[in-house]
């Protein structure tokens, strides 16, 4: 899904460059698995070849490192092909193995916990990180080991919707059927799923706290058009986040400039009075706990899109 804000302004031409966000010194990344790997496949974590399934995936304590506020997970995306899924849930929660010994050998609802639900969740054809930004953070306890649980019900399916895996084996326990909505549902104790190596690439996003700031990249951030007076911003939608927008007057002492902030949510177009010197629009990026990025397409000609950094 694509988000626009249009800044009415001088006439600016469309040249652009990306540039990375900068996390906070706070935020930390634990990386799981061979990412350079191209082993993938429609089973890891969301069973994407059938319309409702429920998958839980274990890593162990060595892998997911010290004890924090789990914000938020990224898979490797490695889909040639697009689903959109009616709902999604994820939970996480403490285990005691790192692996499934049976076919029924389920993690318990009561030890997980709801990070994240969605409805029409988009998986893109794309090669990539996709991340999925919690409602709720998870507090790990830096010696468990790990489940990550994805449950989901859709009216359609893709088997070229994959995320790579590093197999392991019986890593992961699933079950999935196409007509019968309760798969979407925790199974019982004695309910038989299957066993697989699908061990899902994963990196997790801590913070020491629950509020700390968070900061993650977006994707396809673009000038989409030029018009006289105006001037056009998109970006990809990023799972679970809200973004801020802000124009600024160009300014030596970036503290002084002027900030027009508002929700994209219900976005508006800031509308300064004056312009004393050429304007710089600030491009709005996603920062979970209401911390804004800071960027900005930068005038006399050609625009250009600055480094992004977190602040308070």
């Amino acid at each position: 899904m694509k988000k626009t804000f249009t800044h009415l302004g001088m006439l600016l031409l469309a040249a652009l460059m990306l540039l990375p966000t900068v996390a906070t010194s706070q935020q930390t990344t634990v990386t799981i698995g061979n990412w350079s790997s191209t082993t993938k496949n429609s089973v890891t974590f969301s069973n994407n070849y059938y319309k409702n399934s429920y998958n839980q995936t274990l890593y162990s304590s060595a892998e997911v490192g010290d004890a924090g506020y789990i914000r938020a997970m990224i898979l490797d995306n490695r889909s040639t092909g697009a689903v959109t899924h009616d709902t999604i849930c994820v939970w996480l929660g403490h285990a005691s193995v790192t692996t499934f010994a049976s076919t029924t050998a389920w993690i318990p609802e009561s030890q997980l916990t709801l990070v994240y639900s969605g409805s029409n969740f988009t998986i893109p054809a794309e090669n990539g990180e996709f991340p999925i930004v919690f409602n709720t953070p998870f507090q790990y306890d830096g010696t468990s080991n790990l489940v990550v649980v994805v449950a989901k019900r859709s009216s359609t399916y893709n088997t070229n919707t994959q995320f790579a895996y590093t197999s392991t084996t019986n890593a992961a326990l699933y079950r999935q059927n196409d007509s019968d909505t309760s798969y979407f549902h925790a199974p019982s104790s004695s309910t038989t799923g299957t066993r697989g190596v699908y061990k899902g690439n994963l990196k997790l996003i801590k913070t020491p706290t629950a509020t700390e700031s968070l900061c993650m990249n977006i994707a396809g951030l673009r000038v989409s058009s030029v018009d006289v007076g105006s001037i056009t911003v998109q970006w990809d939608e990023l799972v679970g986040a809200t973004y801020e927008v802000a124009c600024e007057e160009l300014s030596l002492n970036p503290t002084s400039a002027s900030v027009i902030a508002e929700s994209v949510a219900a976005p508006r177009t800031p509308s300064p009075t004056s312009h004393p010197t050429p304007p710089t629009v600030s491009l709005p990026v996603p920062c979970a706990a209401a911390r804004p990025l800071r960027g900005g397409i930068r005038s006399p000609w050609p625009p250009r899109l600055n480094p992004f950094h977190c602040h308070s």
